[in-house]
């Protein structure tokens, strides 16, 4: 099985990992002649693949024996198909951090501490929470790329008019805040959401790692087994 280095981040968590699984850091270091490699990513299109291209560009013109290619719109179901099957690329970035703890232990993901270690990458120079979740029980199998920050937002004005004097520190002050703010027309629809916690509104879709362990929701419990189906905060 083709093993390749990683970067992971946070739910958009990114991770990066590349694959010099057939040669030792030192083996690596002694190589000649032109290098191709290939990158995954998950930017389809957009300023994003776009500047990340520009990135890798302004690298190559550093590096002229080094030849990259990047394909975008990879997801983590390419990712382990491509890890199964062996025709994995060099390098991925992942948008699910929360398979760090599946790729570093099976070795899907390369142990880059060696790497690291020669190259002198010190990683706490990074924030502490990304280099939680790029490792696995003290494998550095990935570094992050990029990390989402969350806030809530409210509009005073509106809150002035439902009486609400601060915003909602709980779930349960959410939930009757929102129960205030929502307005509906004469036949039904509405016409202000309080707050809207629909999986296809925007960010939504990745309410249950978002807002699990929020409400201290838990994955497995003390016995390493699921607690999904028994844990009341995933109710």
């Amino acid at each position: 099985m083709k093993r390749v280095a990683a970067a992971a981040g946070l739910v958009a968590a990114l991770a990066v990992s590349a694959g010099f699984a057939s040669a030792s850091p030192t083996q690596a270091s002694k190589s000649v002649g032109p290098t191709k490699l290939t990158i995954w990513v998950g930017w389809s299109a957009g300023t994003e693949l776009i500047s990340f291209k520009k990135l890798i560009a302004e690298y190559a013109k550093k590096h002229p024996t080094v030849s990259i290619d990047v394909v975008g719109g990879i997801n983590d179901d390419k990712i382990i198909a491509a890890l199964r099957a062996g025709n994995a690329p060099d390098v991925v970035s992942s948008f699910q951090s929360n398979n760090v703890g599946v790729y570093c232990p099976s070795g899907g993901w390369i142990d880059l501490g060696p790497y690291l270690k020669r190259d002198h990458i010190d990683v706490n120079q990074l924030p502490a929470g990304p280099r939680y979740y790029t490792a696995y029980k003290g494998i550095r199998c990935a570094l992050p790329l990029l990390a989402d920050t969350y806030g809530l937002y409210y509009n005073k004005t509106l809150f002035k008019q439902a009486g609400i004097k601060a915003p909602p520190k709980t779930f349960s002050e959410l939930v009757a805040d929102a129960k205030k703010l929502t307005k509906k027309n004469a036949d039904g629809t509405y016409k202000v959401l309080g707050y809207d916690p629909n999986a296809l509104f925007y960010h939504g879709g990745a309410g249950v790692g978002t807002y699990g362990p929020l409400i201290g929701a838990t994955y497995f419990d003390k016995a390493g087994k699921s607690n999904l189906a028994r844990d009341p905060g995933w109710k």
